[in-house]
């Protein structure tokens, strides 16, 4: 059932885009199942869905995540890649939440990673941590893969976390969930240079 359930979003989220918000630059983070991602059916349906709206690559992320054990690594990449070449990027969500990371990180060619939230949490107080945020910031950079930091919650989280070679962030402190997608501008760290 999880192919045919994130088949089903992924349909919604098209329509939304194209029928209530086409006249803005709203975008989505789709969230994928590993059992989808390594289903052939699925990626043919979601390919065929995609091609036939390609004005909404810039749209539409799709997130891996990575507590999900994914055996079929070489398979999930052809996906990636086919996703990547109509446009659209993908994401490895939950990074450092399992023990597979690197092993994801060496085999995926994803656009993005978002740094698990256990590692915001104590990012204040921990040498450690910062250390490790700091040195898969340099790598991302190394690979060209832009860092997501999940669950930022406080304005000193986002500071150190920008420090640390950060380039986006989610959280509470960005905005709570909501019937409609909103967010300050005030809030946003400043662009890359």
């Amino acid at each position: 059932m999880a192919a045919d359930f994130d088949i089903a979003v992924c349909e919604r989220v098209i329509n939304y885009l194209l029928y209530k918000a086409s006249g803005n630059r709203m975008q989505f983070a789709v969230n994928l199942s590993g059992q989808s991602v390594q289903n052939e059916q699925f990626f043919k349906k979601l390919l065929t869905k995609l091609n036939a709206q390609k004005e909404l690559a810039q749209r539409i992320v799709f997130e891996i995540t990575e507590s999900t054990t994914i055996t079929e690594l070489g398979v999930v990449n052809h996906y990636i890649g086919e996703l990547q070449k109509s446009g659209f990027r993908v994401c490895l969500d939950d990074f450092g939440a399992g023990g597979t990371s690197f092993q994801y990180l060496q085999q995926l060619q994803v656009d993005y990673i978002k740094i698990d939230g256990q590692y915001t949490r104590k990012i204040l107080d921990s040498r450690r941590d910062q250390i490790l945020v700091k040195n898969l910031c340099q790598t991302c950079k190394d690979l060209g893969i832009v860092p997501i930091a999940e669950m930022i919650e406080k304005v000193e989280q986002r500071q150190m976390m920008v420090k640390l070679g950060v380039q986006m962030g989610q959280g509470y402190y960005f905005g709570y969930p909501g019937t409609k997608p909103e967010f300050d501008a005030e809030k946003l760290p400043a662009k890359p240079r």
